[in-house]
């Protein structure tokens, strides 16, 4: 039997605490839901889940009977303490590996490897390259490997940590979320490293997969619609080798200042397999643990 899976990935920006103080109540987090039902997503990652400390995806996910995993908070590169994330899954939750910020599910017998990405926003280079002035970044930078290179210092611990797990490379892993970076392959002229060191590994970008013409389709997720910044696309979904890219989609709205973005894979292969797994396998880290349904 083809296994397919559809997966999303969506930045909500505070956990929607803009509309909160707009309305005065928690209504908007019906859009949210309806977001995952009409388009029948199957696992959501979510970044910057909270709002006033309550997680929202949480909520999102008791609504709709999903598992549901929160991840600690981190410090960024700044020792500031930010990103909330969380994966929701229609699929059980069989494991979970905190310091990956991933969660493996049991898709129809076969485990697939859910990542959830959200990388330092500082300093955030787009910014630097049109001259607009945002927290710690540098600006009008103009020397193009200064650029990747100061870009790449605060994403480049993460990146090779997951790049490193051999449960990541030679299973079915998909890595989704922010990167507050965009890839190598939306521009001409400047190599982003962490894009390019990802696909090194044998990992798909889906969207360039299924849109190869990024002038023709830029697929922008973040800042479409405030005019003091400027469009990219830094919300990515990844899949490897066991997993056939079949379809994408950006979902437009204004309920945050990143759009969600929808991937559809087909498993292709598998060594990790439900009853012809070793027990060597199943390790992944101390700091596993197993996770029960809301």
């Amino acid at each position: 039997m083809k296994n397919k899976i559809k997966v999303m990935s969506y930045n909500i920006e505070n956990g929607g605490s803009s509309i909160y103080k707009k309305t005065g109540n928690m209504n908007y987090i019906k859009n949210y839901i309806n977001i995952i039902t009409k388009n029948d997503i199957d696992i959501v990652a979510f970044q910057e889940c909270k709002m006033k400390n309550i997680d929202i995806s949480k909520i999102i996910a008791k609504s709709l009977g999903y598992y549901h995993q929160y991840f600690f908070d981190k410090t960024n590169y700044y020792k500031k303490k930010y990103y909330h994330q969380s994966i929701i899954s229609k699929y059980p939750i069989v494991s979970v590996n905190e310091y990956n910020n991933m969660c493996s599910v049991n898709v129809n017998g076969t485990i697939v490897n859910i990542v959830n990405i959200h990388l330092d926003d500082e300093p955030y280079i787009p910014y630097s390259l049109k001259g607009i002035k945002y927290t710690n970044t540098p600006h009008n930078i103009s020397n193009k490997s200064d650029v990747v290179d100061l870009s790449f210092v605060t994403k480049r611990d993460l990146i090779q940590l997951l790049m490193s797990d051999k449960n990541i490379i030679d299973s079915p892993t998909i890595i989704m979320g922010d990167f507050n970076e965009p890839s190598h392959l939306d521009y001409k002229y400047i190599k982003w490293k962490t894009s390019k060191y990802i696909k090194k590994y044998g990992f798909v970008d889906i969207a360039r997969h299924m849109y190869e013409n990024a002038s023709k389709y830029p697929l922008y997720t973040v800042d479409l619609y405030d005019k003091n910044y400027s469009p990219e696309r830094i919300d990515i979904i990844y899949g490897n080798k066991y997993l056939k890219p079949i379809g994408f989609k950006n979902i437009y709205n204004k309920l945050s200042d990143h759009i969600p973005i929808v991937g559809v894979f087909e498993i292709v292969r598998s060594t990790n397999i439900i009853g012809a797994r070793t027990k060597k396998s199943r390790k992944t880290n101390n700091n596993t643990k197993k996770v029960s349904k809301l």
